[in-house]
C-alpha cells in the first residue's frame, strides 16, 4: 500500500502539464499449492475490479486458500 500512497503524493509532468497519478491494484497471494497462473491472474483481476468499483485508488488483496479459485477478499 505504501507504493500506492507514494504514487498519489508524487507530481508528474506529462506533455508539459503537471498532473497527479493514482493507482488501483489487485494483489494475489498464493498460499496453496497447485494454483496455476491462469487462476492466480483471474483472482488478481477480480481484486482489481473490486477496487475500481469501490471508487478506485486503492488496493484489494485476495488470499488463495485451499481449492483453486476459492479466495477471500479484503480491501486495504
Amino acid at each position: 500500500m505504501r507504493l500506492r500512497v507514494e504514487l498519489e503524493r508524487a507530481d508528474f509532468t506529462i506533455g508539459g502539464r503537471q498532473t497527479r497519478v493514482t493507482a488501483s491494484l489487485g494483489v494475489i497471494t498464493d498460499e496453496a499449492s497447485g494454483n496455476d497462473l491462469g487462476a492466480l491472474l483471474a483472482q488478481a483481476d477480480k481484486a482489481l475490479y473490486t477496487v475500481k468499483h469501490s471508487g478506485r485508488n486503492g488496493v484489494a488483496c485476495v488470499e488463495m486458500i485451499g481449492l483453486r479459485g476459492n479466495g477471500q477478499e479484503r480491501a486495504g
